[in-house]
């Protein structure tokens, strides 16, 4: 009885599969120009539009319309100690107890007079642009150095 059942089951599927991959109507979209005399028939779409790029935010400094880095301000004075120095990267502890990543760059300069030599433990004062940033600690590009001092 139970072979039977099974034999049933899969000889039905079979039949509505069959039946459903011939079935051709009047509301077959075809994408075959050739078909259609020269026009593509493409299918409406009913609902809500789903989001799509123009939702979502360019890449930063891409200058495209929904860049997070346009709502930025130009430049922002930043001073702290020196907590952390890796490649490139200075980690500060700003006066209010946070922390603030400085990421140099080729475009980075140093005032006149302020050393280059970066230590932890220095007090340091800049100007830096700011970057989006998905956690903490803020961070940003830095622009000019007008302090760098060593602290004993």
């Amino acid at each position: 009885m139970k072979k039977k059942m099974i034999l049933f089951t899969v000889v039905i599927l079979a039949v509505l599969a069959a039946a459903s991959c011939g079935a051709k109507g009047d509301d077959t979209i075809t994408l075959d120009p050739m078909e259609n005399g020269g026009n593509v028939i493409l299918p409406a779409v009913d609902g809500p539009a789903v989001g799509g790029p123009a939702q979502m935010p360019a890449r930063p400094g891409s200058g495209v319309t929904g860049d997070p880095s346009t709502n930025l301000p130009d430049l922002v004075d930043i001073s702290g100690t020196v907590k952390d120095i890796n490649d490139g990267l200075v980690l500060i502890t700003c006066d209010d107890g946070s922390d603030f990543m400085l990421r140099f760059s080729d475009n980075s300069k140093f005032t006149e007079g302020v050393s280059q030599e970066l230590n932890v433990g220095n007090k340091i004062s800049c100007s830096v642009k700011l970057e989006p940033t998905l956690a903490p600690p803020s961070q940003g590009e830095v622009f000019e150095v007008v302090e760098n001092t060593a602290v004993n």
